[in-house]
């Protein structure tokens, strides 16, 4: 294994004792060496024990003057002594043999020691192997601070990768390999490198004789699903599974010893990701003006990524947050410089709460589609302070619809979510009413605004994508979940049998990309997104496959818990897709469409005065007995108390 993986596998497994220290340390062994072979040697010439005079004093000094420079020059203080090898043997040897041809002969000039061939020869014999000691006495010294036993490791395939792995995890004295499990029957009771390879059938007596710890998965040429069903099988003995990680996950500090491998969002689903269809992609994208709102957010931003791959002529980034604009039109400009994609990148700093901000900026740069991302989405913050959360969610939706329809902009996409179906937050029911406007100026033939609707809505194309809950979105459980399992903290679940639709970030924009294409006017396209998820489950799943065991009432000395926490401000046992049964099949085979009752446009017009005027009320029993009447609004049981706890917003 190549000097620089070993070092990425000492980084990968944590073990960085000080390196000042260590030099130091090393280099006093030397001297001390040195000094202390020219004082045996000239005691054995003798007879007696020799005490250097002034004169002599010089030839002491002039051992370590020739020695470090050379040693210096062969970076054998660069050298990390944990895992000093054969290499470093011979280098060493190679460099005292240069210190010897240039310190024997002005040894010989040095006034009143004769430092004669025999004086020179037995200077040879002894310096050498003090030097060698002394970094073995280095080596234990660095090592035995520790009065942990090893941890017993068995490495699960024989093969090239497993072999260095074992070689490079013996050297650290943190881990000692007791041998490879294999399927190969033609490697079963082989012997590599001193260690057995066993076969998967003798693990059960392995783990009882061998006192195994641990099983580390080094098969990196394996398909992923395949080493996911390896761990799922080790999983019924009482000893830890990891999965070895990439090469390039190791290089770039993604992973550590401790988690084996970052749990990766795919490995979550319990389906196949969805492929998304060539064709909807780049009809709906290339050579087109593209406006996201919300661009900096989880959704918005990765619409803006796929969109940028498939060559649009321009995208216009609108977010009301500085920062997080200017980092994602950094990103976005950096992506368009090494793909070498001619597209025009326009970040623009508003929100679509301000009807003529929002108007100036569709008018200013003219899109083909407006993808409309923006909103507020954290549901116990949004129980809290619904008018925010209408003010965005709602009439955000109406500012920046009404100005696409006003300005004939060719298609309009909301991006939506399933609590919008029979929600019992506000925030699911600001989005169900914001689906309810674009399902009404699509469909509605009623003057409105300046112009009629009839003529306005054939220009605009209004559609709706509607998706469960996205892995990894900014706010989410799964992010929660890999920050306590790196603390070691137990997983918060607020139910055992909370379920969840879930989806992928590149599953849920190449939604809304490819919707975008079919779109008639007034649809409702949701992803088949498998069966729901229970989140416990879940839990369970990230635990196992970042190599960590349960701790519950079985397994008392596992190393993560799951706490339930109860049911947080708004938040269903299960949700959604659809309010009815009209749903029907579309010409990509993963995505549906489904038609839902709305109210006409001047009814809903005169809904919405009144919830705005209780909005800049900030009159929440009202805001909230209005949601009931247009959207079915039903409110938990513990809602109907004063406050909730604080603690469950944060709570997974």
């Amino acid at each position: 294994m190549p000097a620089s993986r070993l070092h990425t596998i000492s980084q990968f497994m944590g073990l960085r004792p000080d390196r000042r220290a260590k030099q130091a340390l090393a280099i006093l062994f030397d001297c001390a060496a040195a000094v202390f072979s020219l004082w045996l040697t000239a005691s054995l010439l003798t007879g007696r024990l020799y005490l250097p005079d002034e004169q002599s004093i010089y030839l002491f000094l002039l051992a370590p003057l020739t020695f470090l420079p050379v040693f210096v020059r062969f970076g054998l203080y660069r050298a990390v002594f944990r895992y000093s090898g054969a290499t470093t043997i011979k280098t060493l040897l190679i460099a005292l043999g240069i210190h010897l041809l240039i310190f024997l002969p002005l040894g010989w000039s040095v006034h009143d020691f004769h430092l004669s061939p025999v004086a020179g020869f037995i200077y040879a014999i002894l310096f050498p192997p003090l030097v060698i000691l002394s970094r073995f006495t280095v080596r234990f010294a660095l090592t035995s601070s520790t009065k942990k036993a090893p941890v017993r490791l068995m490495i699960y395939g024989a093969g090239r990768a497993g072999i260095q792995t074992a070689d490079a995890l013996e050297k650290s004295l943190v881990y000692r390999v007791v041998g490879f499990l294999d399927d190969d029957t033609r490697k079963t009771g082989r012997v590599i490198n001193g260690r057995r390879v066993y076969s998967i059938t003798d693990l059960e007596s392995l783990v009882a004789l061998q006192s195994v710890d641990e099983i580390l998965i080094a098969m990196p040429s394996l398909p992923r699903r395949r080493q996911l069903a390896l761990l799922s099988e080790l999983k019924q003995w009482p000893v830890k599974s990891r999965i070895l990680p990439s090469m390039d996950d190791l290089t770039s500090g993604m992973v550590t010893f401790s988690s084996s491998r970052r749990v990766e969002s795919a490995d979550l689903l319990s389906r196949p990701a969805i492929v998304p269809d060539t064709t909807l992609m780049t009809s709906a994208v290339e050579g087109r003006t593209l406006l996201i709102t919300g661009a900096a957010g989880t959704i918005g931003s990765e619409i803006c990524r796929q969109a940028l791959m498939r060559h649009p002529a321009r995208l216009v980034l609108v977010d009301h947050s500085e920062y997080g604009l200017y980092l994602i039109a950094a990103e976005l400009r950096e992506l368009a410089r090494v793909e070498k994609i001619a597209t025009a990148i326009v970040p623009v700093l508003g929100s679509v709460r301000h009807f003529l901000r929002i108007r100036t900026i569709i008018a200013d740069t003219r899109p083909d589609t407006i993808f409309h991302a923006a909103a507020y989405k954290h549901v116990p913050l949004v129980e809290m302070h619904p008018s925010e959360g209408i003010d965005t969610n709602t009439f955000g939706t109406l500012n920046t619809a009404r100005a696409a329809v006003e300005l004939r902009v060719p298609s309009f996409v909301l991006v939506s979510t399933d609590k919008a179906v029979n929600s019992h937050s506000i925030m699911g029911a600001s989005k169900r009413l914001a689906e309810m406007v674009v399902q009404a100026l699509a469909n509605d033939a009623t003057p409105m605004f300046e112009g009629k609707v009839e003529v306005l809505r054939k220009a605009t194309r209004l559609s709706i994508v509607r998706f469960g809950n996205v892995l990894d979105s900014s706010g989410s459980v799964i992010p929660l979940f890999r920050q306590q399992i790196a603390a070691g903290r137990p997983l918060t679940v607020t139910h055992p049998d909370v379920t969840r639709y879930f989806m992928t970030i590149a599953e849920a924009s190449q939604l809304v990309i490819q919707s975008s294409a079919m779109a008639a006017g007034g649809d409702i396209f949701v992803l088949k997104m498998g069966d729901p998820v229970r989140i416990a489950d879940l839990a369970r799943r990230m635990i196992e496959l970042s190599g960590n065991t349960i701790r519950d009432e079985n397994n008392p000395n596992g190393d993560i818990a799951i706490e339930f926490t109860g049911l947080r401000p708004g938040e269903k046992l299960h949700e959604e897709l659809f309010h009815g049964k009209d749903v029907q099949g579309t010409e990509h085979s993963h995505i549906l469409s489904t038609r839902e009752e709305f109210p006409s446009w001047p009814e809903l017009a005169a809904d919405l005065e009144t919830l705005a005027r209780l909005t800049t009320r900030d009159d929440v029993t009202e805001i909230r007995r209005e949601l009931t009447r247009l959207v079915g609004y039903r409110r938990t049981a513990w809602q109907d108390q004063s406050s909730g706890p604080m603690a469950n917003l944060t709570n997974g």
